[in-house]
C-alpha cells in the first residue's frame, strides 16, 4: 500500500497530465522493488512483519523528500536554505536511524502492523472516486457549435505554441534582450507580428482550453477555475480541432511537453510523453532527485526534439489538408540548453536560482527556440501545395517564478510581464489587421479571414488567476485588462 500511495498521489494531483494507463509501468516498478526489498530484509531479520514495516518506513522517507522541500521553500535555518539537501540530510539520517531502532526494539509488531495496514488501505481507497471520474470522462463540450468553411481552397494550417515565450517588450524591458534578428527573419519570411497583443490567462492549462474553444472559460456552464477535469476535457474535445476535422482536414496533435498530454479530438497524436511525465514526477518528489538529474535532462530533450522533427515531417503523412497543433515546452523551464543550444546538466535546480541566473538561462533557451523555428519555417512553407497558414503563439509571457508569491496589488510589473506574450501569423491574405488579436480570438479571426465564417470577435480581456504557492490550487481570479493592455 505504501508503494502504491506515491503513484496515486501524483496521479490525482496531476490529473491533467497523466492517464490511468500511464500508472501501470511505475506501479509495476515500485511493486517489484518493494516486494524484493521485503524478502531481502526478511532473509536478514527472519521476521516478515518487521521487514514489511521497515520497507514501508523507507518508502515513506524515500518519497517525501520532494514534498518536504516544497513545504520549506523560501525559509532559512542558520542562514541556509531550509529546503537544501545540506539542511535536510541530517534530520533524514536521524529519522532513518530512529525508525529502524524503534521497529527492531519492539518485540511484537502485530498491532502496529494492523493499524498501519488499515490506515494505508483507507488512504488508497480515497483515490478511487477520482480514478472513476477520470475514466468516465465528461459527456460533451458545451462550447461546441457547427462551423462550416465556405471556401474551396483549404490550406494546411500549423498552430505552434511556444510555452512561455515572452513578448518583445518584456524581452527588452525585463531581460535586456534584443530579439530583432528573429523578428526580422519572420517579417522577411512574410509573417505579421502584432504589437498590442497580450495573453488572456497567465497559465497554460487555462490559456489552451480558451484558445482551442475560442471562448473565455467563465462563459462555460458551471465553470470553476479549480475544476481540473473540466479543463482537461475542454482541451481534449475542443471546438477548433473538431471544426477542422468536420471540414475535411486530417488533424494532428504534437505533444512537445505541454501541460495537457491527450487530445481525443485529434486523429493523430505524435511524441506522446505521458509516461515520461509521470515517472519524472515520481523522481522529482523522491530521493532519486538528489542522486541525479540526468533522467530529466535527457527526457525533456527527447520530447522537445521529437516535436520539432515531427513538425518538419508531418506533411508526408497525408495528402489531405492538415491541421497541425504542436505545443512545445520551450523556452519554458526546465533549463537544459546552454547559450549555443547544447544540452547541459546544471548543478542547481531551477527553483534554487536567483532572478539574474534564471533570466540568463531563459534567454539561452529562447535563442535555441529561435534557431529551431528559423530552421523549421522554410520547410513548412515549401512543403504545402497551397500557401499554408502558420500561427506561432505563446500561451503566456514569462516572469521569475518567485514573483508568483507577491500580492496582486503590489505586482503590476509582474502582471504586465507575465501577460506580454508572443504572436506571429503567416497568412495567404496578409493584408488583414492582426495588431490587437489576443489568443481567445486567434481562430475566430483565422476562420473569418480564410474560411469565410462570420464569427463574432470577443472583447480582449486579461484574467489573473491567483495560485497557492505550496498546493498550486487556484484561489481567485481578477480582471486585469487595464493593467496589461499595451
Amino acid at each position: 500500500m505504501f508503494g502504491l500511495f506515491p503513484v496515486l498521489l501524483i496521479y490525482v494531483n496531476n490529473i491533467t497530465e497523466v492517464s490511468l494507463e500511464s500508472l501501470i509501468v511505475p506501479i509495476l516498478i515500485i511493486f517489484g522493488i518493494t516486494i524484493f526489498s521485503v524478502f531481502l530484509i526478511y532473509k536478514i531479520s527472519k521476521n516478515i512483519k518487521k521487514s514489511a514495516l521497515t520497507v514501508s518506513f523507507l518508502l515513506l522517507l524515500f518519497f517525501t523528500m520532494g514534498y518536504i522541500q516544497l513545504l520549506l521553500h523560501g525559509n532559512e535555518i542558520f542562514g541556509l536554505r531550509a529546503d537544501s539537501i545540506t539542511v535536510l540530510i541530517i534530520p533524514y539520517i536521524l529519522a532513518f536511524s530512529f525508525g529502524l531502532y524503534a521497529i527492531y526494539r519492539v518485540n511484537d509488531v502485530t498491532k502496529p502492523t494492523q493499524i498501519i495496514s488499515v490506515i494505508s488501505i483507507a488512504i488508497i481507497l480515497s483515490f478511487v472516486p477520482s480514478a472513476i471520474i477520470d475514466s468516465a470522462g465528461l459527456d460533451s463540450n458545451q462550447f461546441f457549435e457547427e462551423i462550416e468553411f465556405r471556401t474551396d481552397i483549404k490550406p494546411d494550417v500549423y498552430f505552434i505554441v511556444l510555452d512561455g515565450y515572452a513578448g518583445t517588450n518584456s524581452l527588452k524591458n525585463n531581460f535586456g534582450f534584443d530579439n530583432s534578428l528573429f523578428l526580422q527573419f519572420l517579417k522577411e519570411s512574410g509573417f505579421i507580428i502584432p504589437e498590442k497583443n497580450f495573453s488572456n490567462y497567465g497559465w497554460s492549462n487555462l490559456t489552451m482550453p480558451s484558445i482551442l474553444n475560442m471562448n473565455y472559460l467563465h462563459n462555460y456552464p458551471n465553470y470553476s477555475v479549480n475544476d481540473i477535469l473540466l479543463l482537461r476535457d475542454l482541451f481534449n474535445n475542443n471546438l477548433v480541432m473538431n471544426a477542422f476535422h468536420n471540414n475535411g482536414y486530417q488533424t494532428f496533435f504534437i505533444d512537445g511537453g505541454a501541460p495537457f498530454r491527450d487530445m481525443y479530438s485529434s486523429e493523430n497524436t505524435l511524441c506522446h510523453a505521458t509516461d515520461n511525465g509521470l515517472l519524472q514526477n515520481l523522481i522529482d518528489t523522491s530521493m532519486i532527485s538528489i542522486i541525479s538529474k540526468k533522467f530529466s535532462l535527457v527526457s525533456w530533450d527527447e520530447i522537445r526534439t521529437c516535436a520539432f522533427m515531427e513538425l518538419e515531417n508531418v506533411h508526408e503523412q497525408s495528402n489531405k489538408p492538415k491541421f497541425v497543433f504542436a505545443h512545445i515546452n520551450l523556452p519554458h523551464h526546465p533549463y537544459s540548453y546552454d547559450s549555443n543550444g547544447k544540452l547541459i546538466e546544471y548543478s542547481e535546480i531551477d527553483e534554487e536560482l536567483d532572478e539574474k541566473e534564471s533570466n540568463k538561462r531563459y534567454i539561452y533557451q529562447l535563442k535555441y527556440t529561435n534557431k529551431k523555428i528559423m530552421e523549421l519555417i522554410p520547410k513548412l512553407i515549401s512543403s504545402s501545395e497551397h500557401k499554408p497558414i502558420i500561427i506561432i503563439s505563446s500561451d503566456h509571457g514569462w516572469a521569475f517564478s518567485h514573483h508568483f508569491e507577491k500580492p496582486l496589488e503590489n505586482n503590476r510589473k509582474y502582471l504586465i510581464q507575465r501577460h506580454n506574450n508572443f504572436e506571429a501569423f503567416y497568412l495567404p491574405n496578409n493584408e488583414k489587421s492582426y495588431n490587437e488579436i489576443t489568443p481567445v480570438n486567434i481562430f475566430r479571426k483565422i476562420f473569418n479571414d480564410n474560411f469565410n465564417t462570420e464569427l463574432e470577435l470577443l472583447e480582449n480581456t486579461a484574467i489573473f488567476v491567483k495560485k497557492d504557492v505550496v498546493t498550486s490550487s487556484y484561489l481567485y481570479q481578477v480582471d486585469i485588462t487595464s493593467i496589461v493592455t499595451p
